[in-house]
């Protein structure tokens, strides 16, 4: 049997050996408690008489699987950027106005409220530790302060 993820966690494409291909849907869990057997749909004769049917049980397998596979998988962290002055500029343009008089002025430019509104709204994707290295950063080299 070949089964097909159509839509994820809901809609499975199944394959049987026969060459007949089926749908087969997750419509939940039965009475709301995760114990009872989950509601499945398929449009194999069995399913549309109601019946459970091979094609129900392979997807539940194979959902399981999915489920656990991806509960294995470690979360990704975060990809690293590197904190040079060319890459900071490319991502926030912090040396494309005047300069900068104070340390406290280069704090409040790099905030992702102040970031979104020199991009006209749209967000950022620099988070809050990111956005203080950044700003550490320019400090610290004295890039693009007043007097550097």
């Amino acid at each position: 049997m070949n089964i097909r993820e159509i839509e994820p966690g809901a809609r499975y494409e199944v394959e049987s050996d026969s060459g007949n291909v089926y749908i087969v849907t997750y419509k939940g869990f039965g009475d709301g408690d995760p114990d009872v057997v989950r509601l499945w749909e398929c449009t194999c004769p069995a399913g549309r008489h109601g019946k459970m049917c091979k094609h129900v049980q392979a997807v539940a397998v194979y959902a399981a699987d999915l489920e656990d596979e991806a509960a294995a998988r470690p979360i990704p962290l975060r990809e690293e950027r590197p904190m040079n002055r060319q890459t900071i500029s490319d991502r926030t343009n912090f040396d494309g106005g005047d300069e900068f008089t104070s340390t406290q002025q280069v704090r409040e430019y790099f905030t992702a409220e102040n970031l979104a509104g020199c991009f006209g709204g749209e967000a950022t994707d620099w988070d809050t530790a990111e956005l203080d290295a950044m700003a550490e950063a320019v400090i610290a080299n004295r890039w693009h302060c007043a007097g550097g």
